[in-house]
């Protein structure tokens, strides 16, 4: 007599193989309102615009820079801010040490929340294929153009969403604003004039940058979504763990990579990516409080060079520090070896060269000083740091004018407090050598005040350390 085999079984939830964390904040995510509301808004929208652009009028290209639009604000404004409260919520929820208990560590905390976030807009991408198909067989589109933008928008939203949930660890409203409007206005422009040309059947001319320029700036979006993720999980681990540390090593690679293809992409502009890389290496190492468990020096004893390597990839601001003045002293060898990249960039080789680098690093490390003078024991010392360079940003904004007018000589005393005002007074116009020299100087006499403050807390960090530990011994 045959029996009937069992039936299979049936997959009514998430695979085992899904990482846990990933696997929570898709349940959550697919059932909230912003989810739900805003693939829903896509869908009528791009129903109204399908509709009214197809009956009253033969010309779709009015259909297609709307598509596209409302594509881009979905992908890259929408889906990407509900990674602002990703951290902060479990903080402020009191949850982060029940998922801790899970032993999950913290970077697989932050990846899988990116991940669900990712795939969430992944799914919304996939949904609007049905209206390219539809517009293929309108006629009027370059069907390989528009799957090849509709990729480049699904990568550039990965990014913008590593960017929030990065920004999602600090509670301060001003600091993420100051990140997350200029990224936006960023990836906007860089998409503006390729959806123009998509909508208009022109095909993705602005994308033809070039083999360097492809080479510079695929792998940096790609590491930059890495690397904010990382600053993420560090700043929600225990001390105990050591993150900082890999993620300066994979930095100085990139800073490297970063300056020898902006000198081999010869064009104006190139030489900013690796500031870019600086100004985000320095805030990063610049904001990190120093560990006071002995067991993260412990891998630096072990090695042959660790009194060497710690000076610079230790956690803490006080090796941040260090970090930091290597980064400047490689940029200023890259300018010595091929100052023409810096001449396709407005800036002359010689003094303008010198004085930039030096203001660049005295900006960076005097609201590293203030902090340190004024806020040591901040809970969030990002916040901080980022407040003060802000601030002296501002204030160094709003005495432009008075640059401009060719009132340096009567500013310097301020220029030395300000290093922001040196780095816009010497990429707003020519400056004279004597005022070139003036400003080497004071700035060279801002980095050595800000190490001077920076080895008086590193003592008294120490001090401290050496009192904890006799303490426990004690006990």
């Amino acid at each position: 007599m045959n029996e009937t085999p069992p039936p299979g079984p049936v997959l009514a939830d998430f695979s085992d193989s899904i990482g846990p964390m990933v696997v929570k904040e898709l349940r959550q995510g697919l059932r909230t309102r912003s989810f739900t509301w805003a693939f829903l808004f896509v869908q009528l929208l791009l129903l109204i615009f399908m509709t009214g652009g197809f009956t009253e009028s033969s010309d779709s290209r009015d259909t297609a820079g709307s598509f596209w639009f409302l594509l881009q604000v979905t992908l890259l404004v929408v889906m990407p801010l509900r990674g602002l409260n990703a951290l902060n919520a479990e903080v402020r929820n009191n949850t982060m040490e029940l998922i801790a208990l899970t032993r999950m560590s913290a970077w697989r905390i932050v990846s899988g929340k990116w991940l669900a976030l990712m795939s969430q807009s992944v799914l919304l991408a996939v949904a609007v294929l049905p209206y390219i198909v539809i517009r293929y067989f309108f006629g009027g589109m370059n069907v390989v153009a528009e799957l090849i933008l509709l990729f480049v928008v699904i990568g550039l939203s990965g990014v913008v969403t590593a960017l929030m949930v990065g920004l999602s660890v600090v509670s301060n409203f001003l600091i993420r604003s100051f990140f997350t409007v200029p990224a936006v206005v960023l990836v906007f422009r860089f998409l503006g004039e390729s959806v123009y040309r998509v909508s208009r059947g022109d095909g993705l001319a602005p994308f033809n940058l070039g083999l360097w320029a492809w080479i510079g700036i695929l792998p940096a979006a790609i590491y930059l979504g890495y690397y904010l993720l990382d600053m993420a999980a560090s700043r929600i681990a225990p001390e105990a763990v050591n993150y900082a540390s890999r993620r300066r090593i994979s930095g100085l690679a990139v800073f490297v990579v970063s300056l020898v293809v902006a000198h081999g992409w010869a064009v104006s502009g190139a030489l900013w990516i690796p500031f870019l890389f600086f100004g985000l290496f320095a805030m990063d190492a610049l904001s990190e409080h120093p560990p006071m468990v002995a067991s993260v020096d412990e891998p630096f004893r072990r090695h042959p060079l660790g009194a060497v390597l710690r000076i610079f990839l230790a956690p803490g601001w006080w090796s941040g520090t260090f970090y930091v003045l290597l980064l400047s002293a490689l940029t200023r060898i890259a300018a010595e070896l091929a100052p023409s990249v810096w001449m396709n960039s407005g800036i002359s080789p010689g003094g303008e060269m010198e004085g930039l680098v030096l203001a660049f690093t005295a900006s960076l490390l005097t609201p590293l000083a203030v902090m340190l003078l004024s806020r040591p024991s901040h809970p969030q010392p990002i916040v901080s740091y980022c407040l003060t360079a802000i601030f002296l940003g501002a204030i160094a904004v709003s005495l432009m004018p008075l640059i401009e007018r060719g009132d340096l000589s009567e500013l310097m005393m301020l220029v030395m407090v300000i290093p922001p005002l040196s780095v816009f007074s010497i990429l707003s116009q020519s400056l004279e050598s004597d005022t070139l020299t003036w400003i080497r100087f004071l700035q060279t006499v801002m980095i050595i005040l800000s190490m001077v403050v920076v080895f008086w807390k590193k003592m008294r960090v120490r001090e401290a350390m050496a009192a904890s530990r006799r303490e426990e011994a004690t006990l």
